[in-house]
């Protein structure tokens, strides 16, 4: 994979279980990587769910290749954050491939 083509910033995020001021269970996000990145995004989906319409965007993310990303992360990209729904890697290119959708 060329340089060149890594051309979008984005941020990747864990998920931190932790607990509130009042001892409630609350989730934040912990960063784990500023990166460079190919993205691509997918036309929107518009899907019924409980008779109310909702619209899921989909796309993918080529990063250079890494074993800390998992499913389940959280990807920011121009502003807008993606749950990783898969990651799939290419060690021999020396990339991998995570889908993303949109997070409501």
């Amino acid at each position: 994979m060329r340089a060149g083509q890594m051309r979008d910033r984005v941020r990747v995020y864990r998920k931190v279980a932790g607990t509130g001021s009042v001892g409630q269970p609350t989730t934040s996000l912990e960063l784990v990587r500023p990166a460079w990145a190919d993205v691509r995004m997918l036309g929107g989906l518009e899907t019924v769910r409980a008779d109310a319409q909702v619209s899921v965007a989909r796309g993918s993310a080529r990063l250079r290749y890494c074993t800390d990303i998992t499913e389940g992360m959280v990807v920011e990209y121009a502003g807008a954050k993606y749950k990783v729904t898969a990651q799939l890697p290419n060690r021999a290119d020396g990339y991998v491939d995570l889908t993303l959708e949109s997070i409501k």
